[in-house]
């Protein structure tokens, strides 16, 4: 599940992959996103934590 680590910064990596998500006012940025095949996974997060949170991330 996606969580917040410390203000701005979040994590949304797979099982087996760490990765954040960076957010800020003009676009976020994914650090570490892993190989191809949890991309989807890592989406999948993004997009849960942006319905959790839209105030933050809007």
């Amino acid at each position: 599940m996606p969580c917040q680590i410390i203000g701005n910064m979040y994590y949304v990596g797979a099982s087996d992959i760490t990765s954040y998500l960076i957010t800020m006012p003009k676009g976020h940025i994914v650090l570490d996103g892993g190989f191809v095949e949890p991309a989807p996974r890592i989406a999948k997060n993004y997009r849960h934590l942006e319905s959790a949170t839209r105030r933050r991330l809007s």
